[in-house]
């Protein structure tokens, strides 16, 4: 029994305090499951160990236990509100990849990890479909829209675990490769040239140009960046549909 005076004691409302933290720390299973046992305590503390003083002070225990509730659904009503506020802030809307904000957050890690003296290969591949301007002039922004999302579904599922995509103009595609060797980003820049062209999103044949960058000691991502739109460039003036390698 607590303490202070059981049932009728203040102390009671501070079951309350762990039910603040359910909603930041637990998906909705998690946070089920710790009101669950908190209102079980709660219980425990008042009619298992002292039926008789809990049934006198119900109102006490009844109080109580709506804190409890209360505090768990405005704390989870607050955290959710606080993690879609940081999706819409990195999360392209349209397509669902991160947006141009997040990517300029990755590359600052980035840099910060070179700078701190921390050396992690990577590599950067920056791709443009093909004539998309024709699909918006020829079947509506909204087919557009269709292909867009299906080409960048289709991407995500092409990628490793690790691998990050960014939609970082309208149908300009950013994809970071930590660890990745030049052999790597190759095979990786093939296999999504090969899983965009076969994809034929809504009946439309759509094909992507590559231009691909890989880290050197010392060399920042600005520098990487502006080799892969390079040899973004060299792709599309050669033909389109292909992978090209920038020097930086």
């Amino acid at each position: 029994m607590l303490a202070s005076g059981g049932a009728a004691s203040p102390a009671l409302m501070w079951f309350a305090l762990p039910a603040v933290t359910l909603g930041a720390r637990f998906d909705p299973r998690g946070i089920a499951f710790g009101t669950a046992y908190i209102l079980a305590l709660l219980l425990l503390c008042t009619y298992v160990l002292d039926p008789v003083s809990a049934a006198g002070d119900r109102q006490a225990v009844f109080a109580a236990a709506v804190l409890v509730l209360s505090t768990v659904t405005l704390s989870g009503a607050l955290v959710e509100s606080e993690r879609a506020h940081r999706r819409r802030s990195t999360i392209d809307p349209l397509t669902g990849l991160f947006n141009r904000s997040a990517l300029e957050q990755r590359l600052a890690e980035i840099d910060g990890s070179r700078d701190a003296g921390v050396e992690v290969p990577h590599a950067l591949l920056l791709c443009d479909l093909d004539h998309f301007k024709r699909v918006n002039d020829r079947l509506g922004h909204s087919a557009g829209d269709t292909v867009l999302r299906e080409i960048a579904y289709t991407m995500r599922s092409s990628l490793r675990a690790g691998d990050s995509v960014y939609r970082i103009g309208g149908e300009e595609i950013l994809v970071v490769l930590p660890g990745a060797t030049k052999a790597d980003a190759g095979e990786i820049a093939e296999r999504l040239r090969l899983a965009i062209r076969e994809l034929r999103p809504i009946g439309v044949e759509m094909t992507v140009s590559i231009g691909v960058a890989i880290s050197r000691p010392g060399v920042g991502t600005d520098d990487l960046v502006n080799a892969a739109d390079q040899a973004l460039y060299a792709a599309k003036a050669n033909g389109r549909d292909t992978v090209y390698f920038g020097v930086n």
